[in-house]
């Protein structure tokens, strides 16, 4: 009897022909099963927070009666996170002298349980558009004091003169944010 080879034999193509009709239905059933969301007991999916009324509030950074609503950058917030690929800025800068003090000022209802406030010098603009830039930061973070009372905080601008990047971090019960502001220091 002459010996059959795989290909030759009669019964391979029937058991490819099986592997074919289980692999079909097997994707099938998978494909099918996600279409259906069945009622029952389980946590309901958390949104990603879509809009600025699901993120936090806006917040300014003030001196000497001049105030700038600040760009809000990444953050996770009652009802989700978002990040951003850099910290949006006012396009117009806030002019303040060397040393002296910055209000920042969270419009959120709820108390700030930790405030942190950084300056980083600017080196150029990387996307403009509806009021606010992307701006990219040159190397070397400053952390610049910050005094908390309630919803207020007193930033130092304790920096060179230049064009920077004044980020502040605020975190909250609920979540926190990092708010982008645009400083000229003389």
């Amino acid at each position: 009897m002459k010996g059959l080879t795989t290909w030759e034999n009669p019964l391979s193509k029937r058991f490819s022909n099986l592997a074919r009709l289980i692999g079909t239905t097997l994707v099938l059933t998978l494909l099918l099963s996600g279409c259906g969301r069945t009622a029952g007991p389980g946590p309901e999916p958390i949104e990603p927070a879509s809009s600025f009324a699901d993120g936090p509030p806006r917040s300014n950074l003030s001196f000497n009666g001049e105030t700038q609503t600040g760009g809000i950058g990444s953050f996770c917030w009652k009802r989700g996170c978002a990040d951003m690929a850099g910290i949006p800025v006012p396009n117009d800068s806030l002019t303040v002298p060397a040393g002296r003090q910055l209000a920042f000022e969270f419009s959120g209802s709820e108390p700030l349980t930790e405030v942190h406030a950084a300056a980083r010098p600017l080196r150029g603009r990387l996307i403009d558009g509806a009021g606010m830039r992307l701006l990219q930061s040159a190397e070397g973070e400053t952390v610049l004091p910050a005094t908390p009372s309630g919803n207020q905080t007193g930033i130092t601008a304790e920096l060179e003169p230049g064009e920077y990047s004044v980020t502040v971090s605020i975190r909250i019960a609920g979540g926190d944010a990092l708010y982008g502001f645009h400083v000229v220091i003389r």
